[in-house]
C-alpha cells in the first residue's frame, strides 16, 4: 500500500458512495479545518477511475473547506469481482453500516460493481450481522426527515421495514413533519404512528388533520412525547376537539372531585371517553357515612346533575 496526496478534483465519480446521509457534518468540517485530515482516504485504482472505499465524508468536507489535495492510501490491484467484499470489509472495520447504507449498497451497487443486486445481497449476507431481506430497498422510500432521524437515533432495519409495510405513505409523511420540532426514539415513533393510525381509522380523519389540530401544540410543549401518561393526555386533547360538551363535563367533574378530596370522599372519572363515573365513600359505620354525606352537601347534587348531560 502507498499513501499519496491527490488533488480533490481527481475524484469525479463516486460509485462507492453509498453512505447516508451523504454530506459531512458541521463537527467533522470544524475538526478537519483545525487539524486537517489525519486518517487518509482509502481507495483503489480501476478502469472507472479512483474508487473510494472509505472516506467520502472526509472528501466532502475537504471540498467544502476548499482544500486542494487530500491524503489517499491506495490498496494493491484488486479484481473487480472482489471489490464489493472489500468495500464491505473496510466499512465494517471503521463503523457499522446503517440500514439505508445497506439498502443503497444492494440497490445502487450494481452500477458501481457491475453485478446484479441479487449477487450483492448474497455478498452482504455472507458477512456477520443481521441478514438483509430482498425487500430491503423499500425503506429508501421513507420521508427524508424520518430517514435522518432513523440514522441519528439508530432505528433498526427490522423496525424500518415494519413501518413501511404497516403504515400508508401519507401517515409517515405527516409524522415525519413533526421531527423538525423534536427527535423521537424508535419506541416513541412507533407509539405515535400507532396512535395516529388508530385515531385516523376510528374517526375517519386524515393524519394531516389530526396532527395539524390543537394536539400538535400539546406535543410540541412536551418534547419527550410520547410516554404512557402523555399518550393519554394526547388522546384527551383529541377527544376534547371531537366531543367538546363531554370534555367540559369532565372538567367540571374534576373540579368537584378536588373539593371533595379534603372531606375524605374520593371521586373517580370520567375516563377520557366521558362514559363512566365513580364515587367512592370510605366509612366505619352508618353514622360515619351520614357525616360524610352531610359534609359533601351540595357537591353530591352537583355530581348527580352531571349525569343528566351524559
Amino acid at each position: 500500500m502507498r499513501t499519496l496526496l491527490i488533488p480533490v478534483t481527481a475524484f469525479k465519480a463516486f460509485p462507492f458512495r453509498f453512505s447516508y446521509p451523504r454530506g459531512p457534518s458541521k463537527k467533522l468540517c470544524e475538526s478537519i479545518e483545525e487539524t486537517g485530515i489525519l486518517t487518509p482516504l482509502l481507495a483503489v485504482e480501476s478502469n472507472a477511475g479512483l474508487l473510494i472505499l472509505d472516506g467520502h465524508r472526509r472528501l466532502f468536507a475537504a471540498r467544502a473547506l476548499r482544500f486542494s489535495h487530500v491524503p489517499v492510501t491506495f490498496l494493491p490491484d484488486t479484481p473487480s469481482e472482489d471489490l464489493p467484499r472489500l468495500w464491505l470489509r473496510t466499512q465494517r472495520v471503521f463503523r457499522i453500516l446503517n440500514p439505508f447504507e445497506t439498502a443503497l449498497f444492494v440497490k445502487n451497487g450494481g452500477r458501481a460493481f457491475n453485478l446484479p443486486s441479487r449477487s450483492l445481497l448474497t455478498i452482504l449476507n455472507a458477512g456477520p450481522g443481521m441478514k438483509a431481506p430482498e425487500n430491503l430497498s423499500r425503506i429508501l422510500t421513507l420521508p427524508p426527515r424520518l430517514k435522518q432521524t432513523a440514522v441519528r437515533r439508530g432505528y433498526s432495519m427490522r423496525f424500518l421495514l415494519k413501518i413501511t409495510a404497516l403504515y400508508p405513505p401519507l401517515l409517515l409523511i405527516a409524522v415525519s413533519d413533526l421531527l423538525s420540532h423534536f427527535t423521537l426514539g424508535e419506541n416513541q415513533i412507533n407509539n405515535l404512528l400507532e396512535w395516529v393510525y388508530e385515531i385516523s381509522r376510528r374517526d375517519h380523519l386524515s393524519p394531516v388533520d389530526i396532527l395539524a389540530s390543537e394536539p400538535l401544540s400539546f406535543i410540541l410543549r412536551h418534547p419527550g412525547m410520547p410516554s404512557a401518561k402523555k399518550r393519554d393526555a394526547f388522546l384527551k386533547e383529541i377527544f376534547s376537539l371531537r366531543f367538546p360538551e363531554r370534555a367540559i363535563m369532565e372538567k367540571n367533574f374534576n373540579q368537584i372531585a378536588r373539593k371533595l378530596r379534603p372531606l375524605g370522599i374520593k371521586c373517580v372519572g370520567p375516563d377520557f371517553t366521558g362514559d363512566t363515573f365513580e364515587l367512592r365513600l370510605t366509612f366505619k359505620n352508618p353514622e360515619d357515612l351520614k357525616t360524610s354525606l352531610e359534609k359533601a352537601g351540595h357537591f353530591v347534587r352537583e355530581i348527580a346533575g352531571l349525569f343528566k348531560l351524559v
